[in-house]
């Protein structure tokens, strides 16, 4: 069995998301990565929500070493320039997350 991590979903569910993700170890071998105000399950990007990063993301080394960090994060934008904004600043968010594991 393997295993998507969902960050934003866990969240929600006030999951102790270091513990789990230690617990299940080399079996999640992908993820979503969003946030949200662990109400409503918004798919924010990383920085918007009250998601712990700093203490959680170190637990990723568990997981499987080929595991990526795949956003899932939803965005309304027409305009491009907007949805230019939106883009960059998820990979941005991808690239802080990745230096805390």
């Amino acid at each position: 069995m393997r295993i998507c991590w969902d960050f934003g979903h866990a969240n929600l569910m006030k999951m102790d998301q270091s513990y789990a993700l230690e617990y299940l170890g080399k079996r999640i071998v992908c993820t979503h990565v969003h946030n949200n105000n662990g109400r409503d399950d918004t798919h924010t990007t990383p920085d918007q929500g009250n998601i712990n990063w700093e203490k959680i993301m170190p637990a990723m080394k568990f997981a499987d070493e080929d595991c990526p960090l795949t956003l899932e994060t939803h965005c309304n934008y027409i305009d491009d320039d907007l949805l230019f904004g939106f883009a960059k600043q998820n990979l941005e968010c991808l690239k802080y997350l990745e230096k805390l594991v």
